[in-house]
């Protein structure tokens, strides 16, 4: 009804306006700032237009405004998921990292994404952050050790990342993750489908989320091993 539409709409006013408590690092991410508000007026104002097009035109807005007012409720929460595909967040929270990225990489679901242009943009980004004198580790979490993730350890390695490795039955399902920490502050998780293929990338700066991917990294860490350490014991290069 076109009651529901207006009191979704009001709905996310007060959710974006909660946006301005969760601090600049969503804002800056998701480009979602007070100026943008003008945009809810004009959305308000079309809701009459549309129910004037017939009931097939109100389910369509209906149901999209639940979905969209569904992701502003979660963005005034702290959090947002975006698909698989959209990286160019991703990147952003690396331009702006200060002092800190640790990582982690789940090698048997996301090598291949190293060798996209994407993933080549990523390997550039984060050699910036390193000029820029911001500390990156990354641990990667593999089955086994081939040739291709052999030379993607070393190129990170070279590139001043401070690399580690870990065989995957070392490490405890739950904690078998693909993250990157910025700052702690911002938190990223690459989230899979039941054939362990990515698909959302979910974005938080909640505390709960941070401090249990802070518990998953520490118990990594008291398993894995340093690259330059290691790198020779694989026969390989």
């Amino acid at each position: 009804s076109l009651g529901l539409l207006y009191s979704l709409v009001l709905e996310v006013q007060n959710s974006t306006k909660k946006m301005e408590d969760t601090g600049g690092l969503l804002n800056a991410a998701f480009s979602l700032k007070t100026k943008h508000f003008h945009a809810l007026d004009k959305l308000a104002t079309s809701l009459k237009e549309v129910s004037d097009c017939g009931e097939l035109f109100e389910n369509q807005a209906e149901n999209r405004l639940v979905i969209f007012s569904d992701t502003i409720e979660k963005l005034s929460k702290g959090k947002f998921s975006l698909h698989t595909n959209e990286k160019e967040t991703l990147l952003d929270a690396v331009r702006n990292a200060k002092t800190k990225i640790e990582a982690t990489s789940l090698v048997d679901s996301d090598l291949d994404t190293w060798d996209t242009p994407t993933g080549r943009k990523y390997l550039a980004e984060n050699q910036n952050a390193v000029k820029r004198r911001v500390e990156i580790q990354r641990t990667f979490i593999y089955q086994e050790m081939s040739e291709r993730l052999f030379d993607l350890c070393e190129r990170l390695s070279v590139q001043g990342v401070k690399v580690f490795v870990v065989e995957e039955e070392k490490v405890a399902p739950p904690d078998r993750i693909d993250v990157v920490l910025f700052d702690e502050k911002l938190l990223y998780k690459s989230l899979t489908d039941n054939s362990g293929k990515p698909e959302t990338n979910e974005f938080s700066i909640k505390e709960a989320d941070i401090e249990e991917t802070r518990g998953s990294l520490r118990r990594i860490k008291g398993v894995y091993e340093e690259w330059a350490q290691v790198k020779t014991s694989f026969g390989i290069g």
